[in-house]
């Protein structure tokens, strides 16, 4: 018997995002990664923003949403911050409420600058990628050129034999 589509009924919901995550899901793991890495950052932010003034994104959110863009290859800013809109796993990385408005797209260029500048954008990725070395699991991984080229910056895709991202004999 053929089923009857419903139309989705607007509708009040409590939601705990954390229940939604699978607890086994490996975003958990490298989100413990980020968060202790930007911990150890949080005095170059306090350095590089101001205390007066309009309050900007967290830097600490914007260099998550980085390593996002990484992880699941999403191919430009506009389209994360578009997908920010619906995507549980992504607010909930970022530590968004469901109902606060994703950021713009141009934040990302407008912070860019002063990231490099203090040299955070390498920090963070060196920091996240040293402690992550051993993460994949499995007889093997893969990591695609998307997805090394931001965060380990080399040219080359490579094969994780033993868990360890090893430049040289086991790269394709």
């Amino acid at each position: 018997m053929r089923g009857e589509e419903r139309r989705q009924r607007p509708m009040l919901m409590v939601l705990n995002v954390e229940q939604r995550i699978a607890k086994e899901h490996p975003v958990r793991r490298i989100k413990q990664l980020a968060d202790t890495v930007l911990k150890e950052l949080s005095a170059v932010f306090d350095e590089m923003y101001s205390a007066v003034g309009r309050p900007s994104i967290p830097p600490e959110r914007l260099q998550k949403a980085a390593l996002l863009m990484a992880l699941y290859t999403v191919r430009s800013e506009r389209m994360f911050c578009e997908q920010l809109d619906f995507n549980l796993l992504f607010r909930w990385f970022l530590d968004l409420e469901l109902d606060e408005p994703s950021f713009d797209h141009s934040t990302f260029s407008r912070n860019r600058a002063r990231l490099l500048e203090h040299e955070v954008a390498g920090e963070f990725s060196r920091g996240v990628v040293e402690q992550a070395r051993g993460f994949p699991s499995g007889p093997g991984a893969y990591i695609d050129a998307p997805q090394r080229d931001r965060i380990y910056g080399c040219n080359r895709i490579y094969y994780v034999p033993d868990n360890r991202l090893s430049p040289g004999a086991g790269s394709i």
